[in-house]
């Protein structure tokens, strides 16, 4: 985002929202696109597949704190973050996995972890 704004700023356009590096606060943005695109997005997407929304939504809702906190410490500033809950498991080399298939894995149709998803 912040590259399309310098490129508008060189050419003397008026900066598009979120663009400008210097005057865009990160914390607003993330509220903002949790809140009104990602949280509503998985919430569609799991009126047909229900476990996305049973399983993504609530780490949605959680980074959502986050970045609330980050906006206003004052908020819950003494309480410690979530656990990972069960369904929810980081692997020993790091990587998440959330009863899916891993975030950066790109199941093909043939992949059993797709099928997991209609379970």
């Amino acid at each position: 985002f912040f590259d399309q704004g310098d490129v508008e700023a060189d050419m003397g356009l008026p900066i598009s929202p979120n663009c400008d590096r210097k005057t865009t606060d990160a914390s607003d943005c993330q509220v903002g696109f949790i809140h009104f695109i990602l949280i509503p997005s998985f919430k569609l997407l799991g009126q047909i597949i229900p476990r996305v929304e049973k399983q993504i939504v609530p780490i949605l809702r959680k980074n959502l704190e986050y970045w609330k906190r980050l906006q206003d410490p004052t908020l819950e500033a003494n309480s410690e973050p979530e656990s990972v809950s069960s369904e929810e498991s980081f692997d020993a080399d790091g990587s998440y996995e959330a009863g899916l298939f891993q975030v950066g894995e790109s199941p093909s149709l043939s992949d059993t972890s797709l099928e997991r998803l209609f379970v």
